[in-house]
């Protein structure tokens, strides 16, 4: 077994996302606080992105003294590819067509892609959670959605 692998990667890649997303956060979001000195509209998502670097970079030294599962073959990272290409299409077409079905058609890809056959899952469960996130945002929280 190797030192680099699936672990490794995976986390390598999160890193760089997480990395990128607080770089990008000052030029991303607007901010409201009121021109109070307390917690702003990054707040949270700073918070969380910080977070999840701390835990992903101590991920990444543990496992520097570990062994790691192989990556494996091209075949065996379909479904990610497929979650990845639905990600990018469900961005680029939420302008256009709305939170609500595109996350749901998001939602569906991937549990698809990653073996859930049963109706009520695979299809139910993505239109529940697209019209709870979508009207509880915009109808509880006033949250603008696209």
């Amino acid at each position: 077994m190797s030192v680099f692998g699936i672990r490794t990667l995976t986390c390598a890649l999160l890193l760089a996302g997480a990395a990128t997303g607080l770089v990008l956060l000052e030029a991303q979001v607007p901010v409201w606080n009121l021109g109070g000195a307390g917690p702003t509209a990054r707040t949270l998502p700073r918070v969380a992105l910080a977070l999840l670097a701390a835990a992903l970079l101590l991920r990444l030294i543990v496992g520097l003294f570990g062994t790691d599962k192989p990556v494996g073959s091209i075949r065996d990272w379909s479904p990610v590819f497929l979650v990845i290409v639905g990600t990018v299409a469900a961005l680029a077409l939420m302008p256009l067509a709305g939170f609500i079905p595109c996350a749901t058609g998001l939602g569906i890809i991937i549990a698809l892609a990653y073996g859930e056959r049963k109706p009520v899952f695979c299809i139910g469960l993505p239109v529940l959670a697209a019209l709870a996130i979508g009207l509880g945002a915009e109808h509880v929280l006033n949250i603008p959605l696209p």
